[in-house]
């Protein structure tokens, strides 16, 4: 009974911290975002647009992420089979960093929808590894890379 009165305390207290927090914000928001606005015009200017750098200035925008890709695929394969093998590297970690960081890449082309897709990709990325390693003897698989390979030098 003392663990849920402690519970329902901290509760009340998060709640409370949040909504004073939460007023203030927008008590804030309201009060500066008016009356500032010609004090920053005057002192700063005008909001200044600025354009994002474009790699394809020098290589058509396709190219350029086939080879960014690739060379992704490069680094990353290249040290994954230090400590797994190229086996385990090029039949479960290769499809995997092509498949997340083509997907990753292609959601900086949907305007307006990139923040939506990335933190859809994550979520579904991570509920597919809970999903494969949900019942995985964690303890067990590295018992038997340590009897495979030796202990790990540290």
């Amino acid at each position: 009974m003392s663990r849920l009165l402690i519970i329902g305390f901290i509760w009340l207290g998060c709640t409370l911290a949040w909504s004073i927090l939460g007023s203030s914000l927008t008590i804030r928001s309201a009060d500066t975002s008016s009356a500032r606005g010609e004090e920053v015009y005057g002192l700063w200017g005008g909001p200044l647009y600025q354009e994002p750098p474009q790699a394809f200035d020098h290589l058509a925008l396709t190219w350029a992420i086939i080879l960014s890709a690739v060379v992704s695929m490069a680094l990353v394969l290249s040290y994954v089979r230090l400590f797994v093998g190229w086996r385990f590297a090029l039949e479960r970690v290769a499809p995997v960093q092509l498949i997340c960081l083509v997907l990753f890449s292609a959601t900086f082309f949907w305007k307006g929808f990139t923040g939506l897709s990335i933190t859809v990709g994550a979520i579904l990325t991570l509920f597919a590894v809970m999903q494969l390693t949900g019942r995985l003897d964690w303890t067990e698989t590295f018992a038997k890379r340590t009897a495979r390979r030796g202990p790990v030098a540290g």
